[in-house]
């Protein structure tokens, strides 16, 4: 695959065609419906949201720890800018290393 991408412009399927992208979302494009439905119920049963690296600005995947936190859940967010649910956070690391430092202390 590597080779594919280095030599073409647009990497496509040699089967069909289609472009080649990361299994991934990008910003602007749609989340498939049934997997975000499972994670809103997953969310209203979860005890705990670990919000890693998001400015939890961009909805409506955004809205998943404020649902934890509706459903008296807990949320630990690592994010070195401010994010609006910071003040509910029971734990706000900024440096994604000191979080883990603290994880394997514990």
């Amino acid at each position: 695959m590597k080779t594919k991408i280095s030599k073409e412009r647009i990497p496509r399927c040699v089967k069909c065609s289609s472009l080649i992208k990361p299994n991934i979302i990008f910003y602007g494009e749609s989340l498939d419906g049934k997997i975000l439905s499972a994670a809103f119920e997953s969310a209203k049963q979860s005890d705990l949201c670990l919000v890693l690296g998001s400015s939890l600005a961009v909805y409506p995947a955004a809205s998943i720890p404020e649902t934890v936190l509706h459903h008296s859940g807990e949320i630990i967010i690592v994010n070195r800018n401010q994010t609006h649910l910071d003040k509910y956070a029971l734990y706000k690391f900024d440096d994604p290393e000191e979080f883990c430092k603290e994880l394997i202390s514990k």
